[in-house]
């Protein structure tokens, strides 16, 4: 890295100084002064600012100088001109001599209008005809987007026009200054999108291929996965968790496609695959900033992934970094700070409702009550909160706002022969917990990552192209000593009335032994863990053009070579805990000490590494024939993965792949479009003569607003587009990531002794059965697509596909135990599963009056079905996972609750124990007149969406903007009884949700949700809760059930922004031609039916909650 450092600081001095010290070397006779000015630009980086009207009488010149320097060659065009020039900032501004009319005078100049035109991100837009309206002449701006042109009235109308941009009427009225921000336009027939291995223009690409607006993906947010939610059609995720550094979105495209092994598509970072779904390094693409990413592409059917072969089956996420662009240095810097605190925190029994509703649940089970009327009175009063507590853990354990600074600074720019991207990024998150330094260290979280990109380009020859990309993402991170998941648990569970959070004196209050946890103690004094992970990704690719073979013939070859390292200090240990017993004749507090804490903390660290080598060579052929457009590529890929820490044999295997691709294109006018793709993959998974799969597909197009006959209509249509693909894509994932299932695999099994007091010794068994012809999982997918673009402003794409996954690579799972397999692993190609929807999203780009707007959507559905998983033989189809959609919970119908011994007594009975009036009635599925487990079924819903979309709109109105940004899922469930949030060894499964749960000296608290309760003074058969009792989850209240089988749907205002750009002559002489500044808002709202806990967790709701973000920040352009 220092080496690199020093070449490009290097490098980025020599091109600085290229403008002020290169001299001119030019032969021309009878050159037009334009022809001339172009050339100096190539070779000293000063730009010119002239109208074409100034240029009507100018002569042509005859120059032959060598090494001139740049006034002298100046001085040698100008001489005899009726021109004069200054020199400003780099920027040659041409004049007519005062003394000198020009010939063609037909109207006299009143007024010099000067001023920047800017695109939506204030940056300057090079090369943007400038005319007057009514008249002839004009001029361009420059490399910067400046301008100046003389004007025939202070009431003229400026016209500016840019490809790829709406063009602006702009009236003068009486200004010397203006300032224009021009908006893109919806250009179908020139935009580029990045496919597998290449790019093609967007009108012909024949498969389902969709990119993300750039402009969207600014966002406070450290996850790249997190921000995309919604920007694109055909991503559906979710985000489980908040915690910074584990908070990363699990995404799928068009959803789920298999029902087992891993579902997440390829991540491609700048041609080079970028995670692994069985590396413990997996989502490392999340950590790119944003801000250094060029593009984005999902690519969704089987024609746009066939190439990847085995790596495509459920999709391609495709992720382009920026590269320089040759002209002098362009410096950005976005700074932005802010605050963050949860979208959502459950709200908890107080003190005295958990003793007067535990006292309920007790009486309704016929037991004596835990607490007299007395000790709650003397709590209620908070007069002695030290033997009478009543604490709010959740309040005290977490603070409403933490802090978020959030930096990136970047550099770009070069000559024709060397360009550079070099960008450095700071983001800072610190943590919720109210904890300080105490015993020399603060406990708290704190979150940093460091990314530094440096993305070079060399022309060596005028056909070849040297590239060099380096990125490293640097993680160092504090945790306390108590995992996220567990400090919520405990919060959950810790009643409040138990013991404060410490004593006077710095007495920490603790239980007795199995009397719970203090969870703000817990995140205070159990310790620290200190991470630290570093990542380095390189490529190296030299690109040939080949047209002195052939005209459209090219060739690359790229070289990757990937580190990531995992490491972690822990020190964690336990302090002293007291617990008041009562207070002395003087009312002195009397204490028993209830743990003997350590006086030193303890220390355990650990590492994961691994490295990835990347090999990859291309041939590429691109031809027009008149009408036919002609295009092959061939390709050869390997990769490499090997562990540095492996814990078994197998693992320390390194991890190995290879592929061959191919694509053919043909196209007739750009009207009749047929593509075919093909990879050949191979895979270490299989054995010898079965490793090898081919993958072909087939995609087609008619651009029908290309026809002839379709010129009627072609100012109302600027795009009609007709496309279907259908082929297939392999997968070679096993179940849980084991690898060589064709291989019997000996592993460690129970242990023995020998003797009456002999030694004991371990035994071996068979952890893997190897199974032959085991082949490739492979996905038939079909897709047909219709691309609307209306009016040159609105762009609407809808597609709609259908998958069929067959030879699914699933653990056997009908084979009886009693064959004496026990827990060995039996893999088959036998799962069989189906998925199909639809996707679609429309942008809408004007320009009305003044005001820029943008209003876009998109919305993606997915609905999957198992056919066949192998699984054993039940009495009732309704209990079989065939048939249903993947992970669909299981449970119970529900139907209400029982009014009275009556209802009891003349439905079918109950067998989960004894029922009451306002516990829960099932129906009974089978008609056998009983209750049992054989009535559990599918309930249709899954903890994953059917439904995401996204909707927002963006104005900018002079030099103000704003943007609103929407998104949401549906047909989505959550499993409220608590049956996923698990003790994991620390307490009972349920807590929190399941009233009263638990068997130490108290029982848990309860969700105030439980206030909302069946009774028999209030018997609502619209309560949340049933009837209350010390209940768990195997009792009949809370086992899974429509009851508790709630709709996860929500929208949230996932993105908010506002923006002032401030930009003025006084700002452009001390060089800062654009400041913005702005404030936005991440996840600011959020409208769902589930109030309990945010929806996006899931079922398990005792984990880090979704964060809320407000952020404000600035922007700066030199």
């Amino acid at each position: 890295m220092r080496l690199t450092t020093v070449i490009l600081i290097a490098t980025i001095m020599q091109v600085s100084a290229a403008g002020f010290a290169q001299k001119i070397t030019l032969s021309k006779k009878k050159a037009t002064l334009k022809s001339i000015f172009k050339e100096i630009r190539k070779q000293s980086n000063y730009d010119f600012i002239y109208t074409d009207e100034l240029l009507q009488n100018a002569k042509t010149v005859d120059i032959d100088v060598n090494q001139a320097l740049l006034d002298e060659v100046l001085n040698k065009i100008f001489t005899g001109q009726p021109l004069s020039y200054t020199i400003e900032d780099r920027t040659v501004v041409l004049k007519e001599k005062p003394d000198v009319p020009l010939k063609v005078r037909m109207v006299e100049r009143v007024a010099d209008i000067r001023g920047r035109v800017v695109d939506a991100q204030g940056k300057g837009i090079p090369g943007v005809t400038i005319r007057i309206k009514g008249e002839t002449g004009g001029g361009t701006t420059n490399n910067n987007g400046d301008f100046s042109i003389a004007v025939t009235s202070s009431n003229a109308v400026l016209v500016f026009s840019y490809t790829g941009f709406i063009t602006r009427e702009i009236p003068v009225n009486g200004q010397t200054v203006l300032n224009v921000t021009l908006q893109e336009a919806v250009d179908e027939l020139s935009e580029v999108l990045v496919v597998g291995y290449g790019t093609q223009k967007k009108i012909t690409v024949t498969g389902s291929i969709s990119s993300v607006n750039m402009a969207d993906m600014r966002t406070p947010v450290a996850s790249l996965s997190n921000a995309l939610a919604g920007k694109v059609a055909g991503i559906i995720s979710m985000q489980s968790s908040g915690e910074p550094g584990y908070d990363n979105s699990q995404f799928t495209i068009r959803g789920l496609g298999t029902f087992t092994g891993n579902s997440s598509p390829l991540i491609i970072v700048d041609g080079v695959q970028r995670d692994d779904v069985n590396s413990a390094f997996g989502g490392s693409f999340n950590n790119i900033d944003p801000e250094d990413v060029s593009s984005i592409s999902l690519l969704k059917d089987a024609s746009s992934t066939a190439m990847y072969g085995a790596k495509g089956a459920n999709g391609v996420l495709i992720i382009t970094t920026k590269r320089g662009v040759a002209g002098k240095p362009k410096i950005s810097l976005k700074a932005e700070t802010g605050s963050t605190g949860f979208t959502e925190k459950p709200d908890m029994l107080t003190g005295i409702q958990y003793m007067q509703l535990l006292n309920e649940a007790r009486t309704n089970m016929g037991l004596l009550p835990n607490f007299s009327e007395e000790l709650i009175q003397k709590t209620a009063s908070g007069l002695d909160p030290y033997m009478y507590p009543n604490v709010n853990w959740i309040d005290e354990i977490y603070k409403d706002q933490s802090t978020i600074t959030n930096a990136n600074l970047n550099i770009n720019g070069g000559t024709e022969t060397v360009r550079y991207y070099i960008s450095s990024s700071f983001y800072n998150q610190t943590g919720p917990y109210k904890v300080e330094k105490l015993n020399g260290y603060n406990p708290n979280l704190n979150f940093k990552r460091y990314d530094f990109r440096s993305n070079i380009d060399v022309n060596v020859t005028s056909s070849t192209l040297l590239q060099l990309n380096i990125g490293a993402m640097l993680v160092n991170a504090r945790y306390p000593g108590i995992g996220a998941g567990s400090l919520w648990y405990q919060a959950y569970a810790t009643t409040p009335v138990a013991f404060p959070t410490k004593y006077p004196g710095g007495k920490w209050a603790g239980p007795i032994s199995s009397g719970g946890t203090n969870p703000l103690n817990a995140v205070q004094n159990n310790g620290y863990s200190d991470e630290f992970r570093p990542a380095v990704q390189s490529v190296f690719t030299v690109t040939q053009r080949l047209d002195a073979l052939t005209p459209g013939l090219s060739s690359y070859a790229r070289f990757s070579f990937d580190s990531y390292g995992d490491f972690n200090n822990r020190r964690t240990g336990l302090n002293d805990n007291w617990q008041a017993i009562g207070r002395d004749g003087n009312g002195e507090l009397l204490f028993t000490q209830t743990r003997i804490g350590q006086q030193f903390l303890g220390y355990q660290q650990g590492s994961d590494g691994e490295r990835i080598m990347y090999l990859e060579g291309n041939v590429n052929y691109d031809r027009t024939f008149s009408n036919h457009r002609i295009g092959a590529m061939f390709l050869y890929n390997m990769r490499n993965r090997l562990k540095s820490t492996a814990g078994d044999v197998i693992t320390a295997i390194p991890f190995r792949n290879q592929s061959l691709a191919g694509r053919l294109t043909y196209g007739y006018m750009d009207k009749y479009l047929l593509e075919l793709n093909g990879g050949y993959t191979g895979s270490e998974n299989f054995q010898k003569g079965s490793k090898f799969g081919l993958f072909p597909s087939i995609s087609a197009g008619w651009v029908i607003s290309n026809e002839s006959f379709f010129k009627p209509f072609a100012n109302t249509f600027s795009l009609l587009k007709l496309r279907g693909s259908y082929g297939v894509v392999g997968n070679d994932n096993v179940g849980r990531g084991d690898r060589f299932p064709y291989l019997t695999q000996i592993g460690n099994g129970s242990n023995t002794g020998f003797g009456l007091n002999g030694t004991w010794y371990q035994g071996l068994t068979e952890n893997l059965i190897g199974i032959e012809n085991l082949t490739w999982e492979k996905s038939y997918k079909g897709g047909i697509g219709l691309e609307i673009g209306l009016f040159n402003k609105l762009n609407l794409i809808f597609d709609v596909f259908d998958e069929r996954r067959k030879n699914i690579l699933i653990m056997r799972e009908s084979i009886s135990s009693i064959v004496g397999l026990g827990s060995t692993s039996v893999f088959a190609n036998l799962g069989e599963m189906s998925n199909r929807g639809m996707d679609a999203s429309i942008e809408y780009n004007d320009q009305i009056g003044k005001v820029g707007l943008r209003v876009f959507g998109n919305v993606t559905y997915s609905k999957n079905k198992i056919i066949f998983a192998d699984e054993p033989v039940r009495k009732y189809a309704y209990q079989n996972q065939a048939g249903f959609g993947s992970n669909e919970f299981f449970g119970y119908i529900a139907d209400g609750y029982y009014t009275d011994q009556n209802d009891i007594d003349t439905h079918p009975e109950q067998k989960f124990g004894v029922v009451r009036p306002g516990d829960i009635r099932y129906l009974d599925q089978n008609g056998d007149n009983v209750i049992d487990a054989y009535d559990a079924r599918r309930l249709g819903k899954s903890p994953f969406p059917s439904w995401l979309y996204g909707a927002g709109f963006s104005l900018a109105f002079k030099k103000f903007d704003l943007s609103l940004f929407f998104q949401g899922v549906a047909d989505i469930g959550i499993m409220a009884n608590g049956s996923l949030i698990y003790g994991n060894g620390a307490g009972v499964d349920g807590v929190g949700v399941v009233p009263f749960s638990g068997l130490g000296q108290y029982q848990n608290n309860t969700m105030a949700q439980v206030l909302d309760r069946w009774t028999i003074e209030n018997p609502r058969p619209d309560a949340y809760y049933p009837r209350l009792s010390v209940a768990g989850l195997a009792d009949n209240n809370y086992l899974n059930s429509t009851h508790w089988l709630k709709d996860g749907s929500y929208v949230r205002l996932k993105q908010a922004s506002m923006g002032y750009t401030l930009s003025s002559e006084k700002l452009k002489k001390a060089r800062i031609p654009v400041l913005y500044f702005y404030a936005s808002g991440q996840n600011l709202l959020t409208f769902s039916k589930f109030k309990i806990w945010d929806p996006e967790l899931g079922s398990n709701g005792a984990k880090y909650p979704i964060t809320r973000m407000m952020t404000f920040g600035m922007r700066a352009q030199f």
